[in-house]
């Protein structure tokens, strides 16, 4: 938990939540909203006033997703919880959970109390929101939960987003305390062999002088990138390519290189394979 007065948010996060639906629509407000990167702000009618995350307030997410990361297909439980002093009327929305690849929210979330908490789409995936049911505090706070299904293997390290609205009761968009949360979801490393089903992609020979070779399998319609950046980091070659068949095949011109080892990165999907070459 965090004192959210002391906290700097970084990154695109939300600084709207609709507060008259927290007393009068039962099924909660628009997927959207819960401070994503691909979420909305505050630019828009019937939203909240005021800066984000600037109330007494504190917020929490936390999961049954053990340290050592989430196994893929594995249903696992995120938490929600908001408290602040004075305030026992409390909104929420949580997009569980956000790929940063993608640009999308990825698993499988189910509701586990249809009371309190219902389930909102939109382009981005599936967002949790409460209900009007879902808004009534004790003691000054307020949580919710679902669980969530792991996404396949390879797809890596995620983030869950909150928003949270602590209403001060006055029937208007002023007031209210508008606060962001996120919690940081690592998928579990993956041994040598399950590694190696992963790999999709061959490059030969990898010393080389004149031509650098690129062969490898992929789904249909799947964007290709290749990258080649030498031991400092400076970029040296770049392709983006969609591919609409199953194999792709590339020969790289390095008969303008200089000598030495260069590092070769490709990416085909949310699939990713990186290579040392050296040019000689």
């Amino acid at each position: 938990m965090r004192k959210l007065a002391l906290t700097t948010v970084i990154g695109l996060f939300f600084g709207v939540f609709i507060f008259g639906e927290i007393y009068t629509d039962n099924n909660g407000p628009s997927a959207g909203v819960a401070g994503a990167p691909t979420d909305q702000t505050c630019a828009r009618s019937g939203c909240h006033t005021g800066s984000l995350n600037t109330g007494t307030g504190t917020t929490s997410i936390t999961s049954t997703v053990p340290s050592s990361g989430y196994v893929p297909g594995t249903t696992y439980t995120i938490s929600f919880s908001v408290t602040e002093t004075g305030r026992n009327k409390f909104g929420f929305q949580a997009m569980a959970a956000f790929d940063p690849i993608i640009n999308k929210q990825i698993g499988n979330c189910i509701i586990t109390n249809n009371t309190e908490t219902r389930l909102r789409t939109n382009g981005n995936g599936q967002y949790v929101t409460h209900r009007s049911a879902g808004t009534a505090g004790t003691a000054n706070a307020k949580s919710w939960s679902f669980d969530w299904v792991a996404p396949t293997q390879g797809t890596g390290n995620l983030v869950v987003y909150a928003a949270f609205n602590a209403a001060n009761g006055n029937g208007s968009t002023s007031g209210d305390h508008i606060y962001t949360d996120t919690l940081h979801l690592n998928e579990e490393p993956l041994s040598v062999e399950e590694q190696a089903k992963l790999n999709f992609a061959t490059v030969f020979p990898t010393i080389f002088d004149q031509n650098l070779n690129i062969q490898g399998t992929m789904s249909q319609g799947s964007e290709i990138e290749i990258v080649v950046s030498d031991l400092s980091g400076k970029q040296i070659y770049r392709m983006v390519d969609p591919v609409y068949t199953d194999s792709f095949s590339e020969s790289i011109s390095t008969s303008t290189w200089s000598s030495g080892i260069y590092l070769l990165q490709i990416q085909a999907g949310r699939r990713k394979q990186s290579f040392k070459v050296i040019k000689y």
